[in-house]
């Protein structure tokens, strides 16, 4: 498979496994897809996520002391990256939750531009 060719929700990255976020979000064993699901799946992946997450907020004009309530967490996950520990969230945001189907056409519409953005 050349690294150009798209891949559907079936098939396989060039490094032969599906995407973990195609995984869960195909997973009919459940009604809705929390926030501890998806850090448990991507494992060390969430970094960045959860990176991405606290700070994009950041860029936009937001009141004053925003930035640092959303350096807070910025911080704390970059302390347990730099220890080597897996990323870990406090319980009422690792409980917050959206429904399987939502999530399913969030994983839908990102995934194109994820694997435009990974050379797959």
């Amino acid at each position: 498979m050349s690294r150009r060719t798209r891949l559907n929700k079936n098939q396989s990255d060039i490094t032969g496994r599906r995407p973990l976020r195609a995984d869960l979000a195909a997973d009919t064993n459940r009604d809705r897809v929390s926030v501890s699901d998806v850090v448990k799946v991507m494992d060390a992946r969430a970094f960045g996520a959860l990176l991405l997450l606290f700070a994009l907020p950041n860029v936009l004009p937001m009141p004053p002391g925003t930035s640092g309530i959303l350096g807070l967490p910025l911080v704390y996950l970059s302390a347990q990256m730099m220890l080597g520990q897996s990323p870990w969230l406090p319980r009422f945001i690792a409980s917050r939750s959206v429904a399987r189907g939502d999530f399913a056409g969030l994983v839908a519409r990102a995934s194109p531009l994820l694997a435009a953005r990974n050379g797959c």
